[in-house]
């Protein structure tokens, strides 16, 4: 009996029987073994189901030896089809209420192991992958035959990661966003290797989005990689030249380094872009002190006070006389 709960399983169901057959060659070619996968050709006419018998042949050596119910059979809960591998070991031994016992089995909810069953009613081919570990890289071959053949039904997934790796590596059900979000998040909690990664997938989505340049390169600025977090900063400035938040943390890497010619450069990009940014001034200050520019120091201490006087506890600690 299976446990669903420590199951993973990717359920997609195919309207091309090709697209389904160069899945389970890429998952072959994967490494998956023939009882992690299963197909089922549903067919909604018998004498149909006769002829492709030799088809259903060709596929079931793919995925292993056709086990239990094979061509010309009924399979419970769908009719006449082919099942091989996988599906046809679990139709053919313990399992009960044909393929939508199956799916139930691995976990499918009901409505969605339904909706997969009426695929096979109108003659779709449904594709079973039971892996157990293996959920992501299953869902990443899918996604690329995807990126190959075109779009399809959107698969179903089980196991207690189902949310998060179905949210992740499905095509069209995780944007940009929703990786930028997340990298937010962790960015916030002091996750910084993960936030870059975050980062990087929205990235890859959408590679013209200045706002995940910015944030990533936070997060490498946090973990003292301060060329990538340069080189970040850069690219965001090219989608958005006139961000000042970005020239104030290319400014604070340029410091990080000892660069304070660069880090000033950037500073005063900042205030020429936003004159009322106290915060801008308080860095170049430092930055000028750097560089025993005592004099420009002062004024931008001066003014970094006037503009935001809260500033006035990091000005004590940087050790400068109000």
């Amino acid at each position: 009996m299976f446990n669903k709960q420590e199951l993973s399983a990717v359920v997609a169901t195919f309207t091309d029987p090709s697209h389904a057959q160069h899945f389970v060659e890429e998952l072959k070619r994967a490494g998956f073994a023939d009882d992690e996968v299963g197909v089922v050709a549903g067919h909604s006419d018998v004498e149909e189901m006769e002829d492709e018998a030799v088809v259903g042949a060709v596929t079931g050596g793919m995925v292993g030896a056709v086990v239990g119910v094979v061509a010309t059979s009924l399979i419970p809960g769908v009719g006449p089809g082919i099942a091989t591998g996988l599906v046809a070991g679990l139709l053919g031994g313990s399992a009960t209420g044909g393929v939508l016992g199956v799916l139930v089995g691995l976990g499918v909810p009901e409505s969605k192991a339904r909706r997969h069953e009426q695929g096979l009613r109108s003659g779709q081919t449904l594709v079973v992958v039971q892996a157990v570990g293996r959920a992501l890289e299953a869902l990443a071959i899918l996604r690329r035959c995807e990126d190959e053949l075109g779009p399809q039904a959107p698969p179903t997934v089980t196991g207690r990661t189902t949310k998060n790796i179905f949210k992740k590596w499905w095509r069209g059900r995780t944007s940009a966003a929703d990786y930028r979000s997340e990298g937010e998040d962790r960015l916030a909690h002091g996750d910084y290797p993960h936030a870059i990664s975050d980062f990087s997938n929205s990235i890859q989505l959408d590679s013209h989005n200045a706002t995940a340049y910015l944030e990533r390169g936070l997060a490498y600025e946090a973990e003292g990689q301060y060329q990538e977090a340069i080189s970040d900063y850069d690219l965001a400035l090219r989608l958005d030249p006139e961000h000042v938040e970005t020239y104030i943390h290319r400014g604070d890497a340029w410091f990080a380094l000892d660069d304070f010619h660069q880090a000033i450069h950037d500073y005063t990009e900042a205030i020429r872009l936003d004159p009322t940014c106290g915060l801008a001034y308080f860095y170049r200050g430092l930055a000028h002190q750097e560089r025993d520019e005592m004099d420009e120091a002062c004024s931008d201490q001066r003014t970094a006070l006037r503009l935001t006087p809260s500033l006035s506890k990091l000005t004590e600690n940087a050790g400068w006389k109000r």
